[in-house]
């Protein structure tokens, strides 16, 4: 079906930014100029992996002044982007396992199976997602799905 994506992640953030409501003023979650307004799919599946995208990087910048969070399209794809903690890329692969966390993250809560969720959920509709960081650089997390994911 046909999905307002920006409307979605308007209510990702609100959702997120609530649940952390001291830091909401701190928060910026900004829409690439090139993120459509529409796509298509499945609203509850692109939920799912958008909310798990989207808190992980408010989570993961909540020890920055300003958590900058940004969502865009790249390709035939979209990405989440942040300014937060960041990442070692020899252990990328870790991420997408249940439990899998990295080193950096045993302060940070969470329940460990928000990207192997939604990893399980590109994968089962022929899609990928990936990661790209830098310790202490931010993360950016990308995603491919097909139209009738």
């Amino acid at each position: 079906s046909k999905i307002n994506i920006r409307t979605l992640i308007h209510e990702i953030k609100l959702a997120n930014t609530f649940r952390a409501n001291e830091r909401e003023n701190r928060i910026t979650v900004m829409l690439d100029e090139d993120l459509p307004t529409y796509v298509l799919g499945d609203e509850v599946r692109l939920s799912q992996i958008l909310n798990n995208l989207i808190s992980n990087a408010i989570k993961f910048s909540s020890n920055r002044e300003r958590a900058m969070i940004e969502v865009g399209r790249d390709g035939d794809g979209y990405f989440v982007r942040d300014n937060g903690v960041g990442f070692d890329p020899r252990h990328a692969d870790q991420l997408f396992s249940i439990f899998g966390r990295l080193e950096n993250a045993e302060d940070i809560e969470g329940s460990g199976i928000g990207l192997a969720t939604a990893y399980l959920i590109i994968a089962r509709h022929g899609g990928r997602i990936w990661a790209e960081s830098k310790p202490d650089q931010g993360a950016t997390f990308y995603f491919t799905l097909p139209d009738d994911c």
